[in-house]
């Protein structure tokens, strides 16, 4: 557990030295305003759920257009102790255009009666094509991607998940949606994020929450969020990232479903290339009954 905190502490350090961001990469992950599983597969072995799932649409204006949809489904297998899914995302707007499926699987071990670790890992495709006709003058010219790749290209695609969960109030987790590097910067990809939970009362919930994603060619972001819920039926988030982003949603959670909506506008070098985008966020959850099912439903966020 040591070697995880260090590696958490030297992922944030890294911020000062990681290279300037690029058009290519300009949203590297749009299903980050959500739920941590939708970024981090391994927090799936923590659900409570018999069946879940979260579809997540983003558009986006400005000169580079990079809308995405991302998909998520799992279950449990309380049988075997693990929780198994699959993930489809696909960015459909902008020069560079990639869709990545997914099969994972997540296991949960207790490590004693306040925390436990979580590990995922996931093998899937990646389908990556180029719209000539759409680069322009944000796009990096010199990425071998672009001077040498051939379209389209099809390659075999890797993620991992590592989480911890302490007295169901501290959440730590790194993950990499896609670490096969390639002779392009855009992969591998990399997050941490850390939150918290503090139960202000019975029917309110505050978690501030540290995120923080890069690529090799998006400099390493650091977004700072707080995110509340309100009788477990509504919930709002406002947050900043170290790239001059606002970042605000709220959601609706009832009967297992719920709808989200979130915002993000630039306020430097993107205003051009992306003013802002719009995330929409459906999730569908199937829990157990009974009182345990009530007891862990603070967990599904």
């Amino acid at each position: 557990m040591k070697n995880f905190i260090y590696t958490s502490i030297l992922t944030l350090l890294a911020i000062f030295v990681m290279p300037t961001a690029k058009a290519q990469d300009a949203l590297t992950m749009q299903d980050i305003n959500f739920n941590s599983i939708n970024y981090n597969t391994a927090f799936t072995a923590e659900k409570t759920e018999v069946f879940g799932a979260s579809l997540t649409n983003t558009t986006a204006g400005g000169i580079q257009n990079t809308g995405q949809i991302n998909f998520l489904a799992y279950t449990q297998l309380k049988s075997a102790g693990i929780a198994i899914g699959t993930r489809l995302n696909s960015k459909y707007f902008g020069f560079l255009r990639t869709t990545q499926f997914e099969l994972n699987s997540a296991k949960r071990v207790q490590l004693n009666s306040s925390s436990a670790f979580m590990a995922s890992i996931g093998m899937g495709m990646q389908f990556t094509s180029i719209r000539s006709g759409e680069i322009n003058e944000y796009a990096d010219q010199m990425d071998p991607i672009l001077q040498n790749g051939e379209f389209p290209q099809y390659r075999f695609s890797f993620s991992f998940g590592l989480g911890y969960v302490w007295k169901n109030k501290l959440r730590l987790g790194l993950s990499m949606p896609n670490f096969a590097k390639t002779e392009s910067d855009l992969n591998p990809i990399y997050i941490f994020n850390g939150s918290y939970d503090v139960n202000i009362s019975e029917d309110f919930l505050l978690k501030p929450e540290i995120l923080s994603f890069g690529s090799g060619v998006k400099a390493l972001t650091v977004e700072f969020n707080a995110r509340s819920e309100i009788k477990e039926k509504v919930w709002l988030k406002v947050g900043y990232r170290t790239s001059n982003t606002f970042v605000g949603g709220f959601g609706v959670m009832v009967s297992g479903i719920e709808v989200g909506y979130a915002y993000n506008t630039w306020f430097s070098e993107y205003q051009s290339v992306v003013p802002s985008s719009h995330n929409i966020n459906l999730a569908f959850r199937i829990t157990p009954g009974g009182a345990e099912g009530k007891e862990r439903k603070f967990q599904l966020h």
